[in-house]
């Protein structure tokens, strides 16, 4: 089903060409097994140009669906820098090892986010060598991160908003 789309009222919409106009869109209730009901609470509501008003499905996850994690963060620390219009984001992480099996896997937002740098242990990562990015999901090398149940490494991420 289509979203249900409200385009935003003004007296002088009319003289804006079509693409300019703004529209907000509230994203479709869907039922999961269970009667539950769910949405993405990020695309609720949200605004977007009059050509633009695609939303996709929310997906079932099941606890089945889940593995145990590689690695864990178990400090994360985070720093704002709020100015002239742009917000910058430094995320300092600590990270362990879980089980240690596969990759530190991060799930972020490509649309939303920009990554300016990666340091791991002070050391700067390069893109393609040291990880990877895959549409929402950055990849850090299995490799890099701690071996050892009693070590840990100190990553930190700079991000634009």
């Amino acid at each position: 089903a289509a979203p249900t789309s409200f385009l935003a009222a003004s007296s002088s919409s009319s003289s804006y060409p079509l693409q300019h106009r703004r529209q907000l869109t509230m994203a479709p209730l869907t039922l999961l097994r269970g009667g539950s009901s769910a949405f993405s609470s990020s695309a609720l509501f949200s605004t977007t140009t009059a050509e633009s008003t695609e939303t996709s499905a929310p997906i079932e996850i099941f606890r089945s669906d889940y593995t145990e994690l590689s690695y864990k963060v178990s400090n994360v620390s985070m720093d704002f820098d709020i100015r002239n219009g742009k917000t910058f984001v430094t995320s300092s992480l600590t990270i362990v090892k879980n089980t240690g099996k596969g990759d530190l896997v991060l799930d972020g937002e490509a649309d939303a986010l920009t990554l300016l740098s990666i340091t791991l242990n002070e050391k700067e990562l390069v893109e393609g060598n040291d990880y990877t990015i895959d549409g929402d999901t950055l990849i850090i090398s299995k490799s890099l991160l701690p071996s050892d149940d009693d070590d840990d490494a100190k990553a930190v991420l700079k991000t634009r908003v």
